[in-house]
């Protein structure tokens, strides 16, 4: 599944600060807790910024934790120990004879395929989201309270500069041999992002944090010649990687793969190369019935089937001497 593209999704995502925002930068020993500031390479201007490692941590934990509320070996965990064997992917899959070879895919768990682990590369690929316009931040003053009176701890006092509400933020999501699930169980940590049960960066526990995630455009692109192999009788319609898959990087699930959204217009070439391609941009309303196809029609049944429905659990083999 990485030696080969067989579909790509590039996602324009917009991030909206619904309350005060912190995701710490420097910090002086006796200054104000100040927002991360980066250089943006497309202009050289030094910019507001939440670093990508942030923002896939934050998700990566979401889907995580998403996924064992159905199941709770759908997310592997890597402190977990059995038999005085560690149960991570990365961990389960050393010394074996699938770690170097397509059936490394199938053998990590769900959240290892999207975001990757140790021992494989995820198909996962996040940006940094930089602050549009020129947002000024909010002093703010806090206190610390004393663990054991409860009552304000004296020379306690502290400042931090959050950005306030209304801040808006923009990144791009790139998505290699994307499957559909995995589309739906980022459309559900963009959910639950919105409505506040899932915050970033610091000071969340004081109301910090909270932000909608608004997906703004999908493009889909194929290789021309496996998709029009694979799509014949239908008329612009998005699919999985793994419905164009060779059998070597095929994971053979339980049940068929969606297709999606008929009717697309495919987008023209606009050089040699894109002759290459075939593309289709998903905007506004349609955006919606992507998230939902994809919960509902992709990610909900291999949900109700388990570890059997991601064709995940199968001992990997080890090498012997």
């Amino acid at each position: 599944m990485y030696r080969r593209l067989y579909a790509q999704c590039d996602l324009d995502v917009q991030i909206t600060a619904q309350s005060a925002l912190l995701v710490q930068g420097t910090q002086a020993p006796e200054g104000a807790g100040t927002f991360y500031r980066a250089r943006d390479p497309t202009d050289g201007r030094e910019r507001f910024c939440i670093p990508a490692t942030t923002l896939k941590g934050v998700w990566r934990s979401a889907a995580e934790r998403i996924l064992r509320s159905f199941e709770p070996w759908l997310a592997c965990d890597p402190f977990e120990v059995k038999k005085g064997d560690s149960q991570s992917c990365s961990k389960r899959l050393e010394g074996s004879l699938a770690a170097d070879s397509p059936q490394a895919y199938g053998a990590m768990c769900p959240v290892c395929r999207l975001f990757g682990s140790t021992a494989h590369a995820g198909l996962l690929q996040l940006q940094d989201a930089w602050a549009m316009g020129n947002p000024r931040p909010e002093p703010q003053t806090g206190i610390a309270i004393d663990r054991f009176t409860g009552g304000v701890k004296y020379g306690a006092l502290y400042s931090y500069e959050p950005l306030p509400a209304g801040t808006r933020f923009t990144t791009h999501v790139t998505v290699h041999n994307v499957e559909f699930w995995q589309l739906g169980l980022l459309a559900l940590v963009s959910r639950e992002m919105s409505q506040g049960r899932v915050r970033i960066g610091s000071g969340t526990r004081k109301g910090l944090g909270h932000v909608e995630v608004v997906w703004t455009r999908a493009e889909f692109r194929y290789p021309k010649e496996l998709y029009e192999q694979a799509s014949v009788g239908q008329a612009g319609v998005l699919v999985s990687a793994q419905a164009l898959a060779v059998d070597g990087d095929r994971v053979n699930y339980p049940d068929a793969e969606p297709w999606l959204l008929p009717g697309l217009r495919s987008q023209p070439a606009n050089d040699w190369a894109d002759a290459l391609w075939t593309s289709f941009w998903v905007t506004e309303n349609d955006l919606s019935r992507l998230q939902i196809d994809c919960v509902e029609r992709a990610l909900a049944p291999k949900l109700r089937l388990g570890r059997a429905g991601f064709a995940y659990g199968a001992p990997a083999q080890t090498g012997g001497g």
